[in-house]
């Protein structure tokens, strides 16, 4: 290709970024104010650590975008760590003062060594255009996710047709604003909240801070979800090129997350047909039909963007600490030492066990593992010490979650038999095809029940992972990485552990209890096994691609279209092509707040004290965490039947909040009202007048405001004396 044509090929490349960045400000109402504050706050919170590692780090990779995403990444989940540590012993200021003196020792650096500055300005000089307009294509197409609210032009009501789940996370960071760790369930105010994987609501929490956005929504969807997604772009791209020494294989990789997606082949269908032919009824115990969500598309992304946002955030910094493991691989088979490496790697995992508790159960052990094996092989200290240093952070993790301030039994797991294939939840785990002629067989071929139970159970799971979370293309996928001498010679022990945290994940899920819910911690398990494996399509793609170059010899001109129409038909399917049955079941369950209304959720989140327990009458149908997520302060009771409120009445029996709150929302009794309210924690009511409170008593309740249009009282509660 004709050199003269490359600035031509730059400005082209640099407008399209340009337009894909304005279409995504403008698609998400971010103005340039809005924007230029964002990023100078994520600039303040982020790069203290990123930048220091990033200049740290270049005698141990060479590789500028593989070392500033490792930096990236890594920064991201060790801000959290320590933030969360300095909070935990009340020294917050300490954080803020270490961030304070390391932005000003990079001050003082750039001062200092002005050329080594100047000639790293002319290396970015060559920017990466292409990376910049994949992840730029990257963020238009995950718009859906972020943009959850609009407004009805009809009658002004705010819309918000997010997933449930969104609202009860944005809760739990407005909790985590005002204490670490939490006081309280923000869904069952005056319970303690479970010890759980909230980093990533720390995180949001602190994004919030930095930006002065006192909506934690916008600040968890808009902000918060903006930098995962340019995070995961550089991630995959650093793992991809690092695995292949090839940047057409970390675009490769990047692209297959978000833009050069398409249908998954949908194995249910199949299924269905076999059930059908053999006449069973819809009540049949192996309703393939029913779940027809995951993964909806071959890079399986719905499934966490839009109902496991904590599984999304585990991931990016799953991804961090494999880059680093990869970096660390091919640094030590070309004999050099990778000390700081390594020890990031190893924080940054560990930082897992609250991130995303099942990654850090799956991976953990395996790099552990992986290290025992360096040590023994090159004779270096530092894997064993790297390896003490991930034991001792996770086990200081896992101690904290011991705390007696979190729920009770919160934290306890055993094993066991888990019973996940006959659970509520079976008919999840039975979808797979031809569930139902296997469980025949096996009835058939093992006479004793407990053999059966057990050898059921193992070969549902790990076939409903292989074929509906994995899938069969990734599974080719991965057979075709494998084919590689470059994933053999040097990355075999990266490998091990991938294969390992897919093996455990599965096991865990077979036998891992807890005391308050089988399906929290070990159901889950085996929904991450797809992200194990993922980075090896990008690099199966681009090896399928190096195959058919060697035999057909097309021009750089020609594979350059190609990718071209991929990418672009790609963007525009993921605009415009039809919605995933999560996002219909969004659209189709959304809940509406009158305009007159509104103001009431804003006077809650702006005048009511921080550790304020709310109790709302009003109806939002499955939408149960619109107090919490919404007004920013803890409910008295929201979602029957979730986990917190399940194990708070194993505890309590009378604590019985459904009934509790019946009584009190029907009782026409002012004394009976009275009563049952101050035996409550409940500090303030939120009362729609489409559902009036039968009695008002004086004596208990005092009007705090009421909307223009009288449709909504708050209510204060009063014990003895006004407060």
């Amino acid at each position: 290709m004709n050199i003269k044509r490359w600035p031509i090929t730059k400005i082209v490349l640099g407008c399209t970024t340009a337009f894909l960045g304005a279409y995504y400000c403008r698609a998400l109402n971010l103005g340039p104010l809005e924007l230029v504050r964002f990023v100078t706050s994520a600039v303040a919170l982020w790069m203290p650590v990123g930048a220091w590692l990033y200049l740290l780090l270049r005698s141990e990779v060479s590789d500028r975008v593989v070392r500033l995403a490792f930096s990236a990444g890594a920064s991201y989940a060790l801000t959290t760590l320590f933030y969360f540590a300095a909070a935990t012993l009340h020294l917050n200021w300490l954080f803020y003062l270490v961030e304070a003196i390391a932005g000003g020792g990079l001050v003082y650096y750039a001062i200092k060594h002005r050329l080594a500055i100047k000639r790293l300005l002319k290396h970015f000089s060559r920017f990466d255009w292409v990376l910049a307009v994949l992840i730029a294509a990257s963020m238009v197409t995950n718009i859906h996710v972020q943009s959850v609210w609009r407004r009805d032009v009809q009658t002004g009501a705010m819309i918000y047709d997010g997933y449930p789940d969104h609202l009860y996370h944005v809760g739990q960071a407005y909790e985590l604003s005002r204490h670490i760790p939490p006081r309280q369930a923000t869904i069952r105010g005056g319970t303690p909240e479970r010890a759980y994987h909230n980093f990533m609501h720390v995180t949001t929490m602190l994004v919030g801070r930095y930006t002065g956005q006192p909506d934690m929504l916008r600040a968890y969807l808009i902000y918060h979800y903006g930098v995962i997604q340019i995070l995961m772009c550089l991630l995959l791209y650093g793992i991809g090129k690092t695995l292949t020494d090839s940047r057409i294989a970390g675009y490769c990789t990047l692209a297959l997350m978000y833009v050069a997606v398409a249908p998954a082949p949908n194995l249910w269908p199949v299924a269905s047909l076999v059930e059908g032919l053999k006449g069973l009824s819809p009540d049949s115990p192996f309703p393939s039909y029913y779940f027809t969500v995951f993964p909806h598309l071959s890079s399986g992304l719905d499934i966490v963007t839009l109902v496991s946002p904590q599984m999304y955030t585990g991931i990016v910094v799953l991804y961090a600490g494999l880059l680093g493991l990869l970096i660390v691989l091919e640094r030590a088979y070309r004999g050099h030492d990778v000390p700081i490496v390594v020890f990031v790697t190893a924080f940054v995992l560990a930082a897992t066990t609250r991130f995303r508790v099942h990654i850090a159960l799956a991976v953990i052990p395996g790099f552990l593992l992986v290290l025992l094996y360096l040590w023994r092989r090159k004779h270096q200290k530092v894997f064993l010490f790297a390896g003490l240093s991930a034991v001792f952070v996770a086990g200081l993790l896992y101690l904290e979650m011991r705390s007696p301030v979190y729920l009770q039994g919160s934290s306890n797991i055993r094993l066991g038999y888990t019973g996940l294939s006959v659970s509520q939840l079976g008919g999840l785990f039975r979808s797979w095809p031809l569930a139902a002629q296997v469980h025949d067989w096996l009835t058939r071929a093992i006479p004793q029940e407990e053999i059966i139970k057990w050898s059921w159970e193992g070969t549902c799971l790990l076939m409903f992972t292989l074929l509906n979370v994995i899938g069969i293309p990734l599974l080719a996928a991965t057979s075709v990485y494998l084919t590689s001498d470059r994933a053999r010679r040097i990355f075999a022990p990266f490998n091990f552990l991938v294969f390992w945290a897919v093996l455990t994940s599965i096991g865990l899920a077979i036998i891992l209890q807890s005391d308050y819910d089988n399906y929290s911690v070990g159901g889950q398990l085996p929904f991450h096994t797809r992200w194990y494996l993922f980075p090896f399509a990008g690099v199966a793609l681009w090896s399928v691609s190096q195959f058919i170059q060697r035999r057909v010899s097309w021009p750089p001109a020609v594979w350059i279209c190609l990718a071209s129409i991929v990418l672009a038909a790609g963007l525009l399917y993921r605009i415009a092509g039809p919605a995933s049955a999560v996002r219909r079941f969004d659209r189709e369950n959304s809940v509406a707040i009158k305009a007159e209304d509104w103001p009431a959720f804003v006077f809650v989140r702006e005048h009511a004290p921080p550790d304020s327990v709310v109790l709302a009458n009003g109806n939002w149908g499955f939408y149960q965490f619109v107090v919490s997520g919404l007004a920013g302060r803890a409910a008295y009771f929201e979602f029957s039947g979730n986990p917190v409120h399940e194990q708070a009445l194993r505890l309590n029996p009378r604590d019985d909040r459904v009934s509790i709150t019946n009584a009190l929302l029907s009782t026409t009794s002012d004394e009976q009202f009275c009563r049952l309210l101050q035996s409550t924690p409940i500090t303030h009511i939120l009362e729609f007048q489409d559902h009036p409170l039968a009695v008002h008593p004086a004596d208990c309740l005092t009007r705090l405001w009421e909307n223009p249009e009288h449709t909504v009282i708050i209510w204060q509660v009063t014990r003895g004396v006004h407060l």
